[in-house]
């Protein structure tokens, strides 16, 4: 039976049901993140109590564990693959007398959760520490995202804990936080030496030492080195190729790299000439940083697929990305992913620059230059008629996003014109600057197949936030940091797609003429 599309009080009734639906139903209903302390509650109840000393909630449970109920809850425990905790969420409530019991009483050589492969544990204290060290870690878990909330967590004794009850981590992210400490970068080492398996490391640039890259830039296995927020979106994860074992250099497999600005720039020469790494996203602080880096990209980074470069919320900035601040770029004949992200000024380029890069890139399927720039266009800016040579000459596209000033009447295509291909999906806009709705959409159904849309967008869909499920943006109808004018904007472009839904069968006869064409 297919329950993957059930929600979680569907599956709840469906677990009642009778044996066979109820096994499947709670092999779905737990594998996927249970709040913990709700699953705890399988053990025994418990109750909320105030400490008056501290003014703040106790969660214990109302009496003594007992192997009865630990044999009760081995009906669900081995069902939980995926496990993700805040600080917020309760855990960090839980009595030191119910902590206590939890670890005194777990059968010998049980794990609490013997299947589980993910543990992402957000916000720690050192009084989760010894919770998550004894009960939760083993040897089953691959994957750990690791963050603390207090100045005083002890990383050295965690990570010590955790490389030796968990030796077979493949994805390790560890964000220490204000937990800081002189010996961390020597114990972060330590730790990444004990990892034989890992292929995927996400932590803060400062842990990623001269050290730590020289004990991994011999590993065939290596893939993702994340240092930001923000990483490509679907990435590759895959085996060595013969070609990447046989290869004698740092680094043979290493094919995404996130990171800050300023730590890209520092990197040692043989990450970013990796001969695997097609995946590359930047976050830009520094902007006066840009130009030595898309020099550097483009001479280093030679089989890119995958180029993202993202501009800190509200930066200060004087300049405008030119023509000429991303002719470098135009070397990356192997791109699919084109994304600059610019939020606080418009791009200052022109159709015809526009038309250069859509010949040069060929391989194209998402392409995105500043949609979400804030500001009236500069002197000079991309019009709707910039989408026309992308249209002609990147048959791949799938979505793309452009500030333009879309005020500025389109000119009339010509009797014989390539519109999009059936593969184009997206147009991705916030707050360009538009007037007329109908007269856009009126040049858009020219160019676009049937199922292609306007899509208010808050960040670019190609890059993901690393941690959770949160996606780094606002929603796309939020309002916040939006002016008085980009919200105008904004819901201009929206009423412009509604007119665009509202056109199936004018799109549909005109697809035909095409055709007949």
């Amino acid at each position: 039976m297919a329950f993957q599309h059930l929600s979680e009080n569907d599956l709840a009734s469906c677990a009642r049901v009778n044996r066979f639906i109820s096994e499947h139903a709670l092999d779905l209903l737990y594998s996927n993140s249970p709040y913990l302390t709700e699953f705890l509650k399988i053990l025994a109840p418990m109750e909320h109590l105030v400490d008056y000393s501290n003014a703040s909630l106790i969660l214990r449970f109302v009496r003594p564990l007992t192997p009865t109920d630990w044999d009760r809850f081995r009906h669900y425990s081995p069902r939980v693959r995926r496990l993700s905790e805040e600080y917020f969420s309760g855990i960090d409530d839980l009595s030191r007398e119910s902590m206590l019991d939890l670890i005194s009483t777990i059968p010998a050589g049980e794990a609490i959760f013997p299947f589980l492969h993910t543990l992402e544990w957000q916000s720690a204290t050192n009084l989760t520490r010894p919770f998550v060290t004894s009960l939760l870690c083993h040897a089953t878990i691959v994957n750990v995202e690791f963050s603390t909330a207090t100045d005083d967590f002890e990383c050295g004794a965690f990570l010590e804990h955790l490389v030796r009850r968990c030796p077979n981590i493949e994805s390790l992210g560890f964000w220490p936080g204000p937990s800081w400490y002189d010996q961390i970068e020597v114990d972060f080492h330590s730790a990444i030496q004990s990892l034989p398996r890992l292929h995927t490391l996400d932590t803060c640039d400062t842990l990623v030492t001269p050290e730590v890259l020289k004990e991994l830039s011999h590993r065939p296995h290596f893939l993702n080195l994340w240092s930001c927020a923000f990483r490509a979106e679907d990435i590759p994860v895959h085996g060595s190729s013969e070609q990447m074992l046989d290869h004698q250099g740092a680094f043979p497999a290493l094919s995404n790299v996130a990171g800050i600005c300023s730590r890209i720039m520092r990197l040692p020469k043989d990450v970013l000439e990796g001969p695997s790494l097609t995946h590359l996203n930047v976050y830009v602080v520094d902007e006066s940083n840009i130009p030595d880096l898309l020099a550097l990209v483009s001479a280093s980074c030679i089989k890119l697929r995958h180029f993202s470069l993202m501009t800190a919320p509200r930066s200060i900035s004087h300049t405008a990305f030119t023509a000429d601040t991303l002719k470098p770029l135009l070397a990356l004949q192997y791109i699919e992913v084109f994304v600059v992200d610019h939020t606080s000024i418009p791009p200052r380029i022109s159709d015809e620059d526009l038309d250069v890069f859509a010949r040069s890139f060929p391989r194209l399927q998402h392409f995105e230059l500043c949609p979400r720039a804030e500001g009236e266009p500069q002197i000079q800016s991309p019009t709707l008629a910039s989408l026309i040579p992308f249209a002609q000459h990147c048959r791949r596209l799938i979505s793309i996003g452009i500030y333009m000033d879309a005020s500025i009447p389109p000119p009339a295509l010509p009797h014989e014109y390539h519109s999009f291909s059936c593969s184009f999906q997206t147009m991705n806009v916030l707050c360009s600057r538009i007037d007329e709705p109908s007269v856009v959409v009126d040049f858009l159904i020219a160019l676009f197949p049937l199922q292609a849309t306007i899509q208010i967008t808050r960040g670019p869909l190609q890059v993901r936030y690393l941690r959770g499920d949160y996606t780094g943006f606002p929603p796309p109808d939020s309002d916040h940091d939006l002016g008085i004018t980009s919200i105008i904007y904004r819901d201009e472009w929206r009423r412009a797609n509604t007119i665009l839904s509202g056109l199936s069968r004018t799109r549909e006869t005109l697809i035909a003429h095409r055709r007949d064409i």
